[in-house]
């Protein structure tokens, strides 16, 4: 039987070689505002504050859940000031609090911080385009940012070449006198998690981390250099993962078309990812190569890129997805 993505990526690359698209899409700007800056345990008391005031289960309730929310950017910018984002791992006593930065479980529902670069607010928190949030969502939604190295790619496979912007929400969990997890929930994975007793929805943006993914900044050099001059590209050709894999979700892979580049695909990525059903069956992947090339070279090259990368995620065959 087939492997399910090879069908999507044939016939992705046999409608994509004979076109050309170029559609870029703007992605919200702007930077979160509110009253923020308080020291670590003012901040961490307040967010105790907020938890301690959300309505039990699923009941919507928007003031205790907004005040909840502000909570948490105030939150966020108190543990910046404390401590480098390197460091948040484990328990940690931060200003009489016992601060737990939850790790990665099975699935990969959570993101650890220290292996990120930067993490940031989603601008759609400024206001200038609220349409991106879910009014009953909770949380902070952030951008985790993971910076392209050797050492990355090495052990995670198909990192792309601009680094990963990962889609994350910031929660607190009050565990004890004076205790909290922080916790940094995967919305690639999962659009819930347990807060205060019950499985709540959490506050989302996938539209910037994906147009972050998908700079047309970045991967826009690779449109005239790979059709006039595609030898000087072929070390930066291949097949990337823009976000953490997934091995129940079957991977979409977009190719782009003759002079052209991946963040064709961007407003492509985000149905997938807005849509409920789509996001929790596929998870998209991309094709960079230089167009310049002879169209049966490229298809070779995609062909050798699949079959490392089912060598690399599933090595045994054993994936329904794969």
């Amino acid at each position: 039987m087939p492997r399910p993505y090879l069908l999507i990526a044939a016939a992705a690359m046999a409608a994509a070689l004979l076109t050309s698209c170029k559609a870029p899409l703007a992605a919200a700007g702007g930077s979160a505002s509110s009253s923020r800056g308080a020291p670590a345990g003012a901040a961490i008391t307040s967010a105790q504050t907020g938890w301690s005031g959300l309505p039990p289960g699923r009941s919507a309730n928007p003031g205790p859940q907004q005040s909840y929310n502000a909570a948490m950017g105030a939150l966020f910018d108190a543990l910046r000031a404390a401590r480098p984002i390197s460091t948040w791992t484990g328990t940690q006593s931060i200003d009489g609090w016992q601060v737990t930065f939850a790790s990665p479980g099975q699935p990969k529902d959570t993101i650890d911080p220290a292996t990120c670069t930067d993490i940031s607010v989603s601008p759609a928190l400024s206001g200038k385009d609220s349409r991106q949030l879910p009014p009953e969502g909770l949380g902070l939604p952030v951008i985790m940012k993971q910076e392209y190295d050797g050492r990355k790619a090495a052990v995670h496979k198909l990192f792309p070449l601009n680094g990963r912007n990962l889609p994350a929400t910031m929660t607190a969990e009050f565990t004890g006198p004076h205790a909290v997890t922080v916790s940094f929930h995967n919305t690639w994975t999962h659009s819930t998690a347990m807060v205060r007793g019950a499985q709540r929805p959490l506050a989302t943006d996938y539209r910037t981390p994906i147009h972050r993914s998908m700079d047309p900044k970045f991967l826009g050099n690779f449109s005239l250099k790979g059709l006039l001059r595609p030898d000087d590209m072929l070390n930066d050709a291949g097949l990337y993962v823009p976000f953490v894999y997934d091995p129940a979700k079957i991977p979409v892979v977009f190719v782009h078309g003759l002079n052209s580049d991946p963040h064709i695909w961007e407003q492509a990525m985000h149905e997938i990812a807005r849509d409920p059903a789509l996001r929790g069956r596929y998870q998209p992947w991309y094709f960079l190569y230089p167009t310049g090339l002879p169209i049966h070279g490229s298809a070779a090259r995609l062909r050798r890129a699949l079959a490392t990368a089912i060598r690399h995620y599933d090595p045994n065959g054993t994936s329904a997805a794969m």
